[in-house]
């Protein structure tokens, strides 16, 4: 007889280890989502904050660029400002090239859409209750605070967007309330 055949062996994993490590990785796994599922919530909320924030400061560089008054309002349509809405549902934001306070198709430079799972965008102050302008110099029409959350109200998901008189909005990561 050879020594080749006593010492043969056959490489490889056994049922039983491979069910432990999939016990393991399930383990692993489970422990693991719901961490990461708040931070695709928080990662998704501060997206939307950030577009809001972009959106302002575009709002506010188009005024002085153009060296006009150039406002964001609220719109569900996407064609034209609304007053029955709510900023969640979407909003717009015109260069006002004919003075007639209204966005004409030629006069509109960005549309965004509503805001995604139930989001709220809710604002304090009564000076941006349906539109924020800014005029030529910059400066806004008024005062104001955005908040946005997320549909189930957690504060430790939202943010809050304040807006100065001289038009320079600034993103805060926690506010002390969701409520209308």
């Amino acid at each position: 007889m050879s020594d080749t055949s006593l010492k043969t062996r056959t490489l490889g994993f056994t049922v039983v280890e491979l069910m432990i490590t999939l016990l393991i990785a399930a383990v692993l796994l489970g422990m693991a989502a719901p961490g990461l599922s708040d931070l695709l919530e928080r990662n998704r909320i501060q997206t939307s904050a950030n577009n809001l924030f972009t959106t302002l400061m575009l709002t506010r560089s188009e005024a002085l660029k153009r060296n006009r008054a150039v406002v964001m309002c609220k719109s569900s349509s996407g064609t034209a400002c609304t007053t029955g809405t709510q900023w969640h549902n979407g909003w717009l934001v015109y260069v006002d090239n004919d003075g007639d306070s209204a966005a004409d198709p030629n006069e509109i430079l960005r549309v965004e859409g509503s805001l995604r799972n139930g989001d709220t965008l809710l604002v304090s102050g009564a000076d941006f209750t349906n539109e924020i302008s800014y005029g030529m110099d910059g400066t806004a029409s008024g005062t104001g605070t955005f908040v946005l959350c997320n549909a189930s109200g957690d504060l430790d998901f939202a943010r809050e967007l304040d807006v100065a008189i001289t038009g320079r909005p600034k993103l805060n990561k926690s506010t002390t309330d969701c409520t209308p």
